[in-house]
């Protein structure tokens, strides 16, 4: 049963990327949800409950749950967890995953670290279990759970790349050294600012936006740091998280200003709105 979901899974991605390869500017439908007032940051999915943590200072955040519709369940109190850039959910072991993340020239930014983090029976977050040190990639710190390998994805680096990525199956030591599997990842953009990644059959997935125009994009790379697809999205909002379905496949953006999470869907074309 778990290699025909996978199989399943592996052809709905492979259809998502050729999708994005029809053009610079696919068309899209999408479900979308306005998420509550904050610094919304990343975003995360189990397929049944989404979360979206937000930047509360002095190194804390807040993440927030929300039903797969958008319902609101409730709002964890401030937790240690920095920018807390990007989230990601681990199948294995129910756990959220949060990056400290922020540019090098912010004030607050840090040195990659990644946080796991413990949801109670309403799937809200209460704390951190575990810290992983990434501090040889530097700032920037983004962190994606591929759930097809149970492998935890790592990319940061300097403002503008060029970017690098870790790849660390688990069990994942508390601190990490290259090599570890890393490779240069080829963006090098000093407009570009990453916003979000998602990992699920051997790709990446990286959403950022163009700290000029405010445009946002997608590119989908191989592990090993090669472009397969590139894709303007065509809504406006600072881009703000990224987050994978790993029951179907199905990829979800974050934006801030306006906060919302919106479920893309490439295989009917409809212009956003």
């Amino acid at each position: 049963m778990r290699r025909h979901r996978l199989a399943i899974l592996a052809v709905l991605l492979l259809a998502l990327v050729l999708a994005m390869t029809a053009g610079d500017r696919a068309a899209y439908t999408a479900i979308a949800f306005p998420t509550r007032p904050g610094s919304q940051q990343g975003i995360a999915t189990d397929g049944r409950y989404t979360w979206v943590s937000s930047d509360a200072g002095g190194g804390m955040a807040r993440i927030a749950t929300y039903t797969r519709s958008g319902s609101y369940i409730g709002t964890s109190a401030k937790l240690p967890i920095g920018h807390a850039a990007a989230i990601a959910y681990r199948v294995a072991d129910g756990r959220l995953y949060a990056a400290n993340g922020g540019l090098t020239t912010e004030r607050t930014s840090a040195d990659t670290r990644i946080y796991a983090v413990a949801l109670d029976r309403r799937h809200i977050a209460t704390g951190v279990t575990a810290t992983y040190d990434f501090g040889w990639l530097g700032r920037n710190g983004l962190v994606a759970i591929d759930n097809q390998t149970d492998a935890m994805v790592v990319m940061g680096g300097p403002d503008g790349g060029p970017w690098r990525i870790a790849v660390a199956r688990f069990p994942v030591a508390r601190r990490t050294s290259p090599p570890l599997m890393s490779e240069v990842v080829p963006i090098r953009d000093p407009h570009a600012v990453l916003q979000g990644l998602g990992a699920a059959s051997g790709r990446l997935y990286v959403y950022v936006s163009d700290g000029t125009t405010r445009v946002s994009r997608l590119d989908v790379f191989t592990t090993s740091g090669i472009q397969i697809a590139k894709d303007v999205l065509p809504f406006t909002g600072e881009a703000e998280g990224l987050a994978i379905d790993p029951r179907t496949g199905s990829i979800s953006v974050g934006t801030h200003a306006p906060n919302r999470v919106l479920r893309l869907d490439p295989r009917t074309p409809a212009p956003l709105p």
